[in-house]
């Protein structure tokens, strides 16, 4: 009995601490998933905004619930799954009790709504953002979001209204990214409307904006922009010319993403020359790095020109393919969007925000299966023979004589049992199903290790992560090239694998590690 008030005493005591480092730690998995997002690494955001989640709701933290659930909506509004970014979006909305909170939320929704092709729903969700935003230099971001849904029904005096609104908010606050937006839209409107010298006189006045502020992925944009008009007014070498230096811009922001709609643009100034093997091989890089970026919303423009492009070439087996496709994707879109905007109004009605914070007993249950481990822990290390897998890295103390040099030893399953190896003689750990395979220099070995798990364990100095697959110790890579897609090639000097394929943010951070050493 008094074993079992003392168990229990310890879960009331760590139940405190626990909240409090769940709270803290919700915060700076949100700070990690804005920073993922500043670097373009995506999936890692995804990662820390979920993590965030978990924690706020545990904590009843309903600031850092709500910060989580718009950077998860953020990262399915990149990918172009709307229906999806909006189920969590919504989410955000009743727990949102500041005016400002309310504002962020419901211009969100009115982006997703927007891109979704939703417009009337759009218009009210950015209507109710105007309600939360009392002061007029503070509407800047609803009012150009208006005009842009406004200039997409192709109600371009309305449209105009709204970017001359931010044109003069940027002006008054003598902001020069607000200015250049504001007359990058308005041109986009001239060109709508068919006055593309307009437009283009509009183009090349941002671009002398853009020597102020410098931006490479600004200026990319402008030329792209410029190169458009250029092309639609058939002056097809200008416009292959600004396309061209475009890309060239957009290589030293290295800001691949625009490229799918330089590429595109590219292809259509092809397309008028009736130059339909060249417009062919750009609609088919847009078409790839769509496909690497996960991002359905650009397989939708794509797709038109593909249809026109084969129209020209008469082929209508490819023109009916690509209308297919076309059907599938506004259809799956339309779905995702309306299962959204159901679940909204079962939210609204029945109460339901985001999933209930835990209970306390909860916590309670969380302590004691801590505390149980740590008992666990305690017989497991007086019975170390027992370990199968779990063992951490070993100092050279443990299985050496003090005397020798200090080495790293890590345990992994054998054929015939446990091995130690050493650190040093791993030459890379490969995912195989539920596995992972160890290769070094004398054999291969089987491990219940996840890669995660191998990542965190491994010095950092010496081990990287080439892709989801495959771990590499930098002592054997040979070397490494463009391969194509902006994936690179890793060669190895040993090991069964010699060559293993990388992305360009995992080369960036190969960079950054290699650097530092």
């Amino acid at each position: 009995m008094p074993l079992v008030f003392f168990r229990f005493s310890f879960c009331l005591l760590i139940l405190m601490p626990f909240g409090l480092a769940a709270q803290v730690s919700s915060s700076l998995s949100n700070a990690k998933a804005q920073k993922a997002f500043e670097q373009n690494l995506s999936d890692s955001a995804l990662y820390y905004a979920r993590q965030a989640l978990m924690l706020a709701q545990a904590t009843e933290e309903t600031a850092q619930q709500r910060q989580a659930l718009l950077y998860i909506g953020q990262y399915f509004q990149a990918k172009g799954q709307y229906g999806e970014a909006l189920s969590y979006v919504n989410q955000a909305l009743p727990l949102s009790s500041t005016r400002e909170e309310k504002r962020q939320v419901y211009n969100k929704l009115g982006e997703l709504y927007g891109m979704a092709g939703d417009y009337g729903t759009s218009l009210e969700q950015f209507f109710n953002a105007l309600e939360h935003t009392p002061e007029e230099t503070d509407r800047y971001e609803v009012y150009n979001n208006l005009g842009i849904v406004y200039a997409k029904q192709e109600q371009f005096e309305k449209a105009a209204s709204y970017f001359s609104k931010t044109l003069q908010i940027g002006e008054k606050e003598k902001d020069i990214k607000r200015q250049i937006s504001s007359l990058n839209y308005l041109s986009q409107l001239n060109d709508a409307r068919g006055e593309h010298r307009v437009a283009l006189k509009q183009v090349q006045s941002v671009l002398v904006l853009n020597d102020m502020i410098n931006s490479h992925r600004m200026r990319a944009y402008q030329l792209m922009h410029a190169g458009e008009q250029y092309r639609k007014l058939g002056v097809f070498d200008s416009a292959l010319l600004y396309h061209h230096m475009a890309l060239d811009w957009l290589r030293k922001a290295e800001t691949a993403m625009i490229e799918i709609y330089v590429a595109d643009k590219l292809a259509l100034t092809f397309l008028d020359q009736q130059q339909y093997d060249s417009a062919q091989w750009y609609l088919h890089r847009a078409d790839s790095l769509a496909v690497a970026f996960q991002n359905v919303g650009y397989h939708k423009f794509i797709y038109e020109h593909y249809i026109r492009l084969y129209q020209a070439l008469d082929s209508p087996k490819k023109v009916s393919v690509y209308q297919m496709k076309m059907k599938e994707l506004n259809d799956s879109i339309a779905r995702s969007v309306a299962t959204a905007k159901m679940k909204a109004v079962e939210q609204k009605y029945q109460g339901e925000g985001t999933s209930k914070a835990w209970p306390y007993w909860a916590y309670a249950l969380i302590a004691m299966g801590i505390l149980l481990a740590l008992l666990a822990y305690r017989k497991l290390r007086k019975r170390p023979s027992e370990l199968v897998n779990d063992q951490p890295i070993l100092r050279s103390q443990d299985v050496q004589n003090a005397n020798e040099p200090e080495k790293q030893w890590v345990v992994v399953q054998h054929k015939n049992g446990e091995a130690p190896i050493l650190v040093e003689d791993i030459i890379s750990i490969l995912k195989e199903g539920k596995y992972t395979q160890v290769n070094t220099l004398e054999e291969q070995y089987t491990s219940k290790r996840t890669m995660q798990e191998w990542e965190d364990l491994l010095p950092v100095d010496q081990f990287f992560r080439v892709n989801r697959s495959a771990i590499i110790q930098l002592r054997y890579m040979l070397n490494y090239s463009f391969w194509e897609y902006d994936k690179y090639v890793v060669r190895m000097k040993e090991g069964t694998n010699k060559e293993l394929v990388m992305s360009r943010d995992r080369l960036k951070q190969l960079d950054k590690q290699l650097k530092g050493l």
